[in-house]
């Protein structure tokens, strides 16, 4: 009865175990942003407006492909209703009347945390090679995706002829877009056909080059309208403006659509991947984005009104400012200098943290990890208590490194991990660095070196050392050939 007993208290004790690991909020590669948009609702007149209706997007919830979540929402004034479209959420805000020459303001404040996501597609070579054209998304978008137009549908199918599946097919359009565009900013939105007449094109362009081809290769994709953070220009809203593409490879987690990201970041482009910088605010299949033979984002705004009777009325509506804050978010930094002393290998280590967040974050660890194998030590390791909004704090060490290091690069990484609590969530963030560092080659003690030559001074000083030196050995050498004599004469 004692072992049964025993037995089950131990076996409850690790169920309880493995639920508060379960249960456990892992750390995120995450940030929080606030994000701000104000517009202004205009009537030029010259008669008064009634029952204006605005219908503006707001930033939603994602998960999948993208992950971000919406902590607050303050809308002024109050929103009547939500509008969900295509996987987009609008609200429409009302005004009862509006003068002639007078204006209103609407003001959208969004406090939301956004992770990054990677790992979409562990395996590639398991992704399906073909989807059911009942699925949708593969058609053709007249004067936007111009699919079915004969030189961009060469040119899939040559890009695409001999890769197996859907996921190798997307990745060469990919990289061909990458080397065929040229980018350069345009004043307005081109489609796919102009891009790939013109080579040039921003990420509108690239986005809509790469869609058309993936379309004509039978790859389902759509549009995403979003935000690129970019501290510079934090305070101009409209200038983040981003456009990127998802895929659908069937066989992919999060539901099988994947982000494809052209130019960002530094032009290089992310398959499969999606960094905490990408705010997404709506995407489309295309059908919504053509209007009087003008392209425009899926996150369009619109508005509607009646005329008081008699003069007509002129109502207008644009964004005049908006901006990105980071609410919460570090940057790490990390210097690896190797260096020899004394005949051994030497690796210092400098990781910068810097909390670049409005709001102060606590239990700030860091750590660099190193492999035992050719390190003294396992790595670095150091705690903070907190870390105000723009403190910057600086660990450094030395570590000896073994002689099997000798010659070796190796990949190091700078990790910090930091709690922050916002609106009763108590959120686990991380942030990294990697550096690659080759460590110099040791000689061996055997291999020789050449003398290094000493200036007048020195050999002043030490000639005194080497006149001892050398009289010692000549009497050494005196007193050992008169033992040689003696022994000898001895034997005679």
């Amino acid at each position: 009865m004692k072992a049964k007993a025993s037995f089950c208290i131990a076996l409850l004790l690790a169920l309880a175990l493995a639920w508060q690991v379960i249960g456990a909020e892992a750390y995120t590669r995450s940030v929080v942003y606030k994000v701000t948009s104000i517009y202004e609702v205009k009537n030029d007149g010259p008669g008064g407006a009634t029952e204006v209706v605005v219908t503006l997007p707001i930033i939603k919830d994602w998960s999948g492909w993208a992950s971000q979540k919406v902590l607050s929402t303050e809308i002024s004034p109050p929103a009547e209703e939500n509008v969900m479209t295509e996987d987009n959420q609008f609200v429409r805000i009302s005004f009862p009347s509006i003068p002639a020459g007078e204006r209103r303001e609407i003001k959208i404040i969004q406090i939301l945390k956004v992770d990054h996501v990677q790992n979409l597609v562990p395996s590639p070579n398991f992704i399906g090679s073909s989807v059911s054209p009942d699925f949708g998304y593969t058609s053709a978008i007249e004067g936007l995706w111009e699919s079915d137009d004969s030189k961009i549908k060469a040119n899939a199918l040559e890009l695409t002829k001999d890769q197996p599946n859907l996921y190798f097919k997307a990745r060469r359009i990919f990289d061909f877009v990458k080397e065929y565009l040229q980018y350069q900013a345009q004043p307005v939105e081109h489609s796919a056909l102009w891009a790939f007449q013109n080579k040039i094109g921003d990420c509108t362009e690239f986005t809509n080059l790469f869609i058309a081809l993936c379309r004509a290769a039978g790859i389902p994709s759509k549009f995403v309208d979003a935000y690129g953070y970019n501290p510079e220009l934090a305070n101009n809203l409209p200038a983040m403006g981003h456009a990127f593409a998802l895929i659908y490879l069937p066989g992919a987690t999060g539901g099988g659509w994947i982000p494809v990201d052209l130019i960002w970041p530094l032009h290089v482009g992310q398959f499969a991947e999606i960094d905490y910088d990408h705010i997404v605010l709506a995407t489309s299949d295309g059908a919504n984005m053509v209007k009087d033979g003008m392209i425009r984002p899926p996150a369009i705004y619109n508005w509607t009104w009646k005329e008081i009777t008699g003069a007509p009325a002129n109502v207008s509506v644009k964004m005049v400012s908006g901006s990105i804050e980071k609410e919460v978010g570090i940057e790490v930094e990390l210097n690896a200098s190797p260096r020899v002393y004394g005949g051994d290998l030497f690796l210092d280590l400098t990781v910068i943290i810097r909390n670049e967040g409005l709001r102060q974050i606590s239990n700030v660890r860091v750590e660099v990890p190193l492999d035992p194998s050719y390190f003294e030590l396992a790595g670095m390791e150091n705690e903070i208590g907190t870390l105000m909004s723009g403190q910057r704090q600086v660990f450094e060490m030395s570590i000896r490194a073994k002689p099997e290091a000798s010659g070796k690069a190796f990949n190091l990484t700078a990790r910090a991990s930091y709690q922050s609590s916002m609106g009763g969530f108590n959120f686990l963030f991380m942030d990294e660095d990697t550096r690659r560092v080759e460590m110099p080659i040791l000689k061996s003690p055997s291999t020789p070196t050449a003398t290094p030559s000493l200036t007048t001074e020195e050999q002043s000083k030490t000639a005194p050392e080497s006149l001892n030196l050398n009289l010692a050995v000549i009497l050494t050498c005196f007193v050992f050939i008169l033992v040689v004599v003696f022994v000898f004469l001895k034997k005679r």
